[in-house]
């Protein structure tokens, strides 16, 4: 069955702000930013990835029923947002579930999601972005691009248990991802970085070759953001060090082969989460409390909103020449949005922009997408 264009597009470029109505321009004026304009780009949404080529964009966007399903849009940035599909939205096992967090195969051909199973018995469905270890449960999925075909790649969620958050290495024959083993240990409990080789037999993938990883002295929470250019580490964040409070984590990469790990950010108590590397390798941006004010933050099991005010930074691949890239939370700014969580979702090819998705602190209201430009390429 062939997929059916959306009824509405909500992907357009300045919805109701102009675009010189929100060009960056940081509190401090002595302070040189990387930082051209941003702009508003997509309302009422999530995570967002441009495809390898640059010319599609998927996201996932909670539906009318409750559930977050995955769409593609072609995306031009002259003329805005065209061809709007949801790739999930008639597949009749996953249409009341919830699917989310895309990431693009290299080949273009597929994307892995992370499909969960938050459903209150008896009652409405909670919502897919949770803290880490609220839902039931979540399984990998693949789904072909043109929203004929998935497969399950995982069988977790049916037992409680959870992944989040899958990256293809560059060259496509692996896929890493966090994978929470058990309940205890915190709010979080307790997870395990996971490495697989993925192969097609009869045009059916499968993993195989599950390879486990456990960095750092504290073993608790582990989210990854991707491979490093060369394929041999892994970025990701958690509660690594003994002295990490439970709503503060840092940035570190993962060395595959001697499982040695580098931590880039020093900071127990303040949030340091949803790293992206450029696409040269040299910068990555990511997202972080510090320089806001807001502490550490007390959290619940089922906490369903955004509870810690963050902008985005960039640093270099080493962790130096660290500077603020926006200005989200600071009411001086002209980009002032009031108290949000703001996280990098993708880098376009060329490494000139961004797309970053904006969480309203304490709200269950859904997140607002800003693209993100800068003076020049970084990521080549």
């Amino acid at each position: 069955m062939s997929p059916t264009p959306a009824v509405t597009t909500l992907l357009v470029i300045g919805w109701m702000v102009s675009a010189s109505g929100l060009v960056h321009r940081p509190a401090d004026a002595q302070e040189p930013s990387v930082v051209e304009r941003i702009t508003p780009f997509a309302q009422s949404t999530g995570h967002a990835r441009w495809s390898p080529k640059g010319d599609w964009i998927a996201f996932d966007r909670p539906g009318e029923n409750g559930y977050t399903q995955l769409y593609v849009a072609r995306a031009d940035l002259a003329e805005g947002i065209a061809e709007e599909r949801c790739l999930t939205c008639h597949m009749h096992d996953l249409r009341k579930l919830h699917v989310g967090n895309p990431t693009w195969h290299p080949s273009g051909d597929y994307l892995a999601v992370q499909v969960s199973r938050p459903v209150r018995p008896g009652g409405e469905p909670l919502r897919f972005r949770e803290v880490p270890g609220g839902n039931l449960g979540s399984d990998l999925y693949l789904v072909h691009f043109d929203g004929r075909e998935y497969w399950n790649l995982t069988n977790l969620g049916e037992r409680g248990g959870r992944v989040q958050s899958p990256h293809f290495s560059h060259e496509g024959s692996k896929l890493v991802w966090a994978e929470r083993t058990a309940s205890g240990g915190g709010v979080f409990g307790k997870w395990v970085i996971r490495m697989a080789e993925i192969e097609f037999r009869r045009q059916v993938p499968r993993l195989k070759g599950t390879r486990t990883f456990k960095p750092g002295a504290r073993q608790l929470f582990y989210d990854t953001h991707g491979f490093t250019t060369d394929d041999l580490g892994v970025v990701l964040t958690g509660n690594l060090e003994p002295k990490h409070h439970e709503s503060g984590m840092d940035v570190y990469r993962l060395e595959l082969e001697s499982g040695a790990i580098k931590r880039l950010t020093q900071t127990d108590a303040e949030l340091d989460r949803f790293a992206l590397q450029a696409p040269n390798g040299n910068w990555i941006v990511w997202s972080s409390s510090r320089d806001i004010g807001s502490g550490e933050v007390n959290l619940e099991r089922r906490q369903v909103t955004a509870v810690r005010k963050a902008d985005l930074w960039m640093m270099n691949a080493e962790g130096l020449s660290v500077q603020r890239l926006t200005h989200f939370n600071d009411v001086h700014s002209p980009n002032y949005l009031g108290p949000t969580s703001v996280l990098a979702t993708s880098w376009n090819r060329d490494g000139d922009k961004l797309l970053a998705l904006a969480l309203p602190v304490g709200s269950n209201r859904p997140g607002d997408l800003y693209l993100i430009e800068l003076n020049e390429p970084i990521g080549r």
